[in-house]
């Protein structure tokens, strides 16, 4: 009877090592706790680990990505007014930098915010001007990697209202995004 119990001791070990031979370290790691007595966690689907940490990984920075930051930078720079030019929906700076988190940074924001915004007693005021010269989606531009989280945008552009002019946009991985951190003139 010893000896049996030994063969069954010995072949849960057989079978415990070629677990640990036959399946990733991830995946094992359930099993062994399971033995263990300790909780067993459910495992994560082929691939979804991986994709998780992809999100936080910088990729190279695409065309799609730079027209929707673009896009949506000049969407949230012009809020929607009443007639008296009252931001409707947002009562200071502070609320419109938090819109702008989520593409760019507030440094970038700032000039644009302190140029055609006005906090006033009973709310923001947007100031009555053009928008900004910006990036258009339609002419090319170069794009320069300076680091795997760190990509400058150029275009030259001409336009009635401004002539020519080129923009710098610098664009940087931040919280798991391509982010707008900063927009120069030429």
């Amino acid at each position: 009877m010893k000896h049996f119990k030994g063969y069954q001791m010995m072949m849960k070990m057989f079978i415990i090592v070629g677990i640990i031979l036959l399946f990733p370290a991830s995946t094992y790691s359930v099993f062994a706790d399971s033995f263990r007595g300790g909780p067993a966690e459910k495992p994560q689907a082929a691939g979804e680990a991986d994709q998780e940490q992809d999100k936080l990984q910088p990729h190279p920075i695409s065309e799609k990505e730079i027209s929707y930051t673009t896009d949506k930078f000049m969407d949230i720079l012009v809020q929607k007014t009443a007639k008296d030019y009252k931001v409707l929906g947002l009562d200071n700076k502070q609320q419109l930098f938090k819109k702008f988190s989520k593409i760019a940074t507030q440094e970038a924001a700032k000039q644009f915010v302190d140029f055609y915004y006005e906090e006033k007693q009973d709310g923001l005021y947007i100031k009555p001007t053009e928008t900004p010269p910006w990036f258009i989606d339609a002419n090319a531009y170069s794009l320069k990697k300076l680091n795997m989280d760190h990509y400058k945008v150029k275009q030259q552009n001409k336009t009635s209202l401004y002539g020519d002019y080129t923009i710098h946009l610098d664009f940087q991985w931040l919280q798991g995004k391509w982010k707008i951190t900063d927009v120069n003139y030429e």
